[in-house]
């Protein structure tokens, strides 16, 4: 059951990223909120029914139809760098970040921009983050922007929690020492992985540092 929640919390991650690629487009956008209602209301019923199962499988693949088109962003930068340092699964990686970078995100007044027109768009990212909380929590429909933003990130938590993701990464077994050893090499690694270019929002490395670190500690997003 945890390998079905660590590959399908990947599956979300496309589907969010995807969401808000700053090469997101009417093409790629509806396949990236399919994926994303898909999998959070079918996985929690995964070990239910078939239906539950082929649901999810699916919302998989059509998360590769939208990324493979829009592409991603930092939660994967991040998480690659994470995987490949401490031998934590891909999907676990992203499901511990996806949260923190959603916060990142979500902002009128980014510390730096970006090189893609798009990066100039900060509200059309605030927008589709509403988009898929308002897909999954209709009654969010009445609220401002920021609140929505604050209901997408307590439902994926909500999720996290009943699939049994810990909250932060030293609750995987690594230590504080080496973590905080490798921190800032990995926050530049991060910077340079190919998905940051598509990230709506253009980073500083010091900002995916504090991104690593708050995901560590498990701190609320």
């Amino acid at each position: 059951f945890s390998l079905a929640a660590m590959t399908s919390l990947d599956a979300l991650t496309h589907a969010v990223e995807s969401h808000v690629s700053v090469f997101a487009s009417d093409y790629t956008r509806p396949y990236s909120k399919k994926a994303f209602v898909d999998t959070y209301h079918y996985l929690p019923k995964w070990k239910e029914s078939a239906e539950a199962k082929e649901k999810v499988h699916n919302a998989a693949s059509i998360a590769g139809m939208a990324f493979a088109n829009a592409f991603l962003g930092i939660c994967h930068s991040i998480a690659h760098q994470l995987g490949a340092d401490f031998h934590i699964p891909h999907g676990l990686c992203n499901a511990l970040l996806l949260t923190y970078v959603i916060r990142f995100n979500a902002t009128m007044s980014p510390t730096r921009q970006g090189y893609f027109p798009q990066h100039t768009t900060q509200l059309k990212t605030m927008q589709g983050y509403g988009e898929l909380a308002e897909a999954i929590r209709p009654d969010c429909a009445v609220l401002g922007l920021d609140a929505k933003i604050d209901v997408l990130i307590e439902e994926i938590e909500k999720l996290k929690k009943t699939m049994g993701i810990k909250a932060g990464i030293k609750e995987y077994g690594v230590s504080e020492d080496k973590f905080m050893a490798v921190v800032d090499a990995l926050a530049e690694r991060a910077f340079d992985d190919q998905c940051t270019g598509t990230n709506p929002v253009y980073p500083m490395i010091a900002e995916l540092r504090e991104i690593l670190v708050r995901a560590y500690k498990g701190v609320k997003a």
